[in-house]
Order: structure tokens, then sequence, then C-alpha cells
């Protein structure tokens, strides 16, 4: 009797793709446990913990098209432990001597890699959770502002991923477990070189930073070629990939010309990211900063008009505690007086106060708009590295300048405010609200000479008061806020008159003279 035998596919063929698919499952599950990513994972979101706990203002009035930029940066801590852990998986087989094990398995080096490479999808999808619960949380705030950026929500989870890919390239291009350890000190310098570098370096990292200084913008005057900056990451991402592939044994005929493709189409999208701010940006920069009153909307609260660019339109609710906290104490006819406040914004400024505000442009405009004598206020708000804080102080004596004067001359002018009056203007500022009185007691622990320097939206232009007149209003800050308050209110006339001086106003409140020169 004969038997036929029928050929039949090998198991080993017919169950490539599934087995690569298990095996992707399973590294995946071993990344997401990896030590390094959760180690990585923990000094990623420590910081917000910290402020969730302590409460700090950064988080209580957050600018959500800011803060979809700013959750980029610490993710970077969490790609360098994708990348870590990526690449200390990809040499495990070497590791623990076990390239004969994996000889007789039915996956090859090529189909191996590519498990890998899906495996590395799983950090960028808990980069993405982690990314995504911490905007939704800042949404839910009652005084975020603004919206968030899809596009620039996306860039951390894909930088993630593409430093898992970088981690596994490195494992196909050399077995020396100190190459991922470099690459990370090697991308770090690349991103503070397009932080710090020529403009046109700013896209080359894998986030684009902005100049801080100037502080929050609305999107539409801020030039950041995001899909583009998405597609270059993409197109780098898959060459990368293509490459360890092709390196892995898989056919160079087809992953050669393919990565080659891929690499075009990482200069095509580069480029874009090179060319200089288009003038329709730099236009509307010019109109936001010299004529904002036809970009802004306005309400009133409490008599007040408060006129913001429309993304922070509802910031003003913040800017009435303010206003309402001043002029609590003043007389009737003082708080029922016209007031506006008008949100600026200030690009001139390199940060060491060398330049003055355009004053002359903003009271034009202010003319045209009908709302004289309108008080500036910035578009930050919080305590988000000390600058927003310093806003929030800058703007309640700004305000408190306008209460007692009965214009903004003196908001712009840098002569220093001396006498009662600039104890009642800066003792108002102060106490309008509890964040204002934190904001004044910080800018005195950090004031040269102890005295106080009112700059608006932190330039050249703005009036100091003296120390003595510092300490005064410390001193007063100290007693309870109804007593001064009522005092300063009966006294108003005497205390706002400037050829009143400081030792006179001590007297009113029973403190004694300070000693020294008073302005």
């Amino acid at each position: 009797m004969t038997t036929t035998l029928t050929p039949t596919t090998p198991p080993r063929i017919a169950g490539r793709p599934a087995t690569v698919l298990t095996l992707a499952r399973a590294e995946s599950w071993r990344l997401l446990r990896h030590p390094v990513l959760l180690v990585a994972l923990l000094l990623t979101v420590a910081p917000w913990v910290y402020e969730l706990v302590s409460g700090g203002l950064a988080t209580r009035y957050p600018v959500l098209h800011d803060e979809d930029r700013f959750v980029q940066l610490p993710m970077l801590l969490l790609a360098a432990g994708a990348l870590l852990a990526v690449n200390l998986a990809a040499l495990r087989a070497q590791r623990d001597n076990m390239e004969a094990f994996y000889a007789v398995q039915m996956t090859t080096a090529a189909q191996r890699t590519v498990a890998h490479l899906l495996s590395a999808i799983a950090p960028a999808v808990l980069a993405a959770v982690v990314v995504t619960l911490r905007l939704i949380w800042l949404a839910a705030v009652p005084g975020a502002v603004g919206r968030v950026s899809v596009p620039e929500a996306v860039t951390a989870p894909l930088v993630v991923l593409l430093a898992g890919v970088v981690g596994l390239l490195l494992a196909r291009l050399t077995t020396a477990q100190v190459a991922a350890p470099l690459a990370i000190v090697a991308l770090a310098m690349l991103a503070l070189f397009s932080a710090v570098g020529p403009r046109w370096s700013r896209w080359l990292g894998p986030i684009a930073f902005e100049d801080e200084l100037t502080g929050s913008l609305p999107p539409d005057l801020m030039h950041r070629p995001v899909v583009w900056h998405l597609l270059y990451l993409s197109a780098l991402l898959v060459t990368l990939a293509l490459i360890a592939v092709g390196l892995s044994g898989a056919r160079w005929r087809t992953t050669g010309p393919a990565a080659a493709l891929a690499a075009v189409a990482v200069a095509v999208t580069g480029v874009p990211q090179m060319a200089a701010e288009p003038a329709d940006v730099l236009a509307a920069r010019t109109a936001a900063a010299t004529r904002p009153a036809g970009g802004q909307e306005c309400r009133e609260i409490d008599g007040v008009r408060f006129c913001a660019f429309p993304p922070y339109e509802p910031r003003a609710a913040q800017w009435a505690d303010v206003t309402r906290g001043i002029l609590r104490w003043a007389p009737a006819e003082v708080a029922g007086s016209a007031y506006t406040v008008r949100q600026r914004v200030f690009f001139n400024s390199s940060g060491d106060l060398n330049d003055p505000v355009p004053v002359a442009d903003w009271q034009a405009d202010d003319a045209a708009a009908g709302t004289p004598d309108s008080v500036p206020v910035s578009t930050s708000w919080g305590d988000r590295d000390g600058y927003n804080e310093l806003q929030m102080f800058q703007f309640s004596g700004a305000f408190a300048i306008r209460a007692v004067t009965g214009s903004t001359t003196a908001v712009y002018d840098n002569a220093p405010i001396c006498g009662a009056r600039g104890l009642l203007i800066l003792w108002l500022g102060a106490q309008a609200t509890p964040e204002t009185r934190k904001a004044y007691e910080h800018s005195l622990d950090n004031s040269y000479g102890g005295s106080v320097v009112l700059a608006v939206l932190t330039s050249a232009s703005g009036p100091s008061l003296p120390r003595e007149t510092a300490d005064l209003a410390r001193k007063l800050l100290d007693r309870p806020a109804a007593e001064v308050g009522e005092q300063m209110r009966q006294n108003w006339a005497k205390l706002a008159d400037p050829a009143t001086g400081l030792d006179e106003a001590a007297q009113l409140f029973g403190l004694r003279a300070p000693d020294g020169s008073l302005c």
C-alpha cells in the first residue's frame, strides 16, 4: 500500500503574522512594567502632582493654548524612558546569551524587530493617556481660558513613539548598552540647541519652544507650524523604523527604497518649518501691540469695563476680583467713576527692562475706542515661574494708581510715587485679593533695596515706590483690612493729595514715621 503525502505549509510560515503580534503584545506589557519607564513616568507627573497638592496658581488659571505646549517638555522624560526601555528589550537576547535560542524560533530577526516596533506603541499610548488626563483636568478648572490644539497635544505621544524607535535602531546598530544613554544626551542637546539656537533650528528638535518672556499670546499671534512638524516627526519615525528592519535582515530591495522615500519626506516636511514668519502674523502682532481695541471683546462687571483678546475674555472675572477689592475702600465718587481695563501685549522687551511700552499708540487707540485712561493688564495670570504672579500685582498697582490719581499718566511714568499717595496706592493694590498680597510680598522679597517697581508688562515703563513706603504698607497689611480700609476712605482726599508727606500718613495710622530720605 502506497501512502501519498500532501505538502502542507510549514507552521513557521503560516503562523508568522500571528506570532509577531503575540510577541508584540508580550513586549508591550514588558515595556509598561519596565522600571526605567515607570521611573520616567513618575518623574514626568511629579511636578503636576505637586501643583495639585499645593494648589498653585498655575493650575488655577491655566491658558489651554499654552498648556498643550507646556505639557510637551516634561514628556521628554517619558520619551527618554521609552528609548532606554526599548533598547534594553531589543538587546535582551544578546545580554542573556539567547541568540541560539531565538535562531530556532518561528520568527526571523526582522520579524522580531517589527514586534519591538509595535511594542513601542505602548509607551506612546501611555503618553497620550497622561497628556489627555492633564489637559482635561486643566480644562475643567473654573479659571481656565483658551482652547487646546489637537496637533499640539498629539506631539508629545508621537515624540515618545519616535524615541522608542530610536532605541530600537540603536540596538540593531550596536550591542553596546552605553549607546542609548549617550543618545538621550545627544537628543537633549538637540532640544537645547533648537530652543536657544537660530530661528531656523527651532523645529529641528522633537519639540519647539517659544520665548516665554513675552508672556501668553493669542494663538493667531504665534507662528507654530505644528501640522508640518507632526508630518516631519512621522516621516523621521518611518525612516528610522525601516532602517532598523533592514538592519535586521529584511530585504533591502524593499526597505531601502521605502526608507529613501521616507527620508525625502523628512526633508520636504522640514523645510516649511524653517520659513520666516508670514507677513499676516507679523501684521497681526503689530496691530495687537499698538491697536488692540479693534480685535478685543468687552464686557462690564460691577461698573468696570473689561476688554480682552477673545481667548482671554473669561479672565475678566479674575480681574474684577482685583478691581472690586480696590474700589470697596474708595469714596463713592471715586468708586462710581468710569473705569476701563484693557488687555495688552508687549513684544519689544528684551527681558532686561530696557524698552518702554508704546504709550502714545495705546492712548491714541483708547481715544479712538472711547475708553481713555484704560488700565493695562497682561495676558499672563497666575504664578508660573513667578512671572504671572508678578503680573497680578502689577495690574492691581496700576488700577490703584488710576483710582487714586484719576488718570493713568503715573502708570507709565518712571518717576517714583512719594508721600502718602504712594502708601495709599501700595496698600490698595496689595490688599485687593489674597493673591495680590502674596504677589506683593514675593516682589518685596525679590526686590533690590526693598523698593517696589510697578513695571507695565515687565517693561521699562512704570513707577517705583520707595522702601520707606513699602515698609509702612507691610505694617498696615498686618492689620485688619476693614479697619485700615475705613481709615483710608475717611482720609482719602488727604492721602491722595501729592502734597501730603509719608510722615503725615504714618501719624494718621498711629505708626512711627520712617527714618531716612523720603524721595
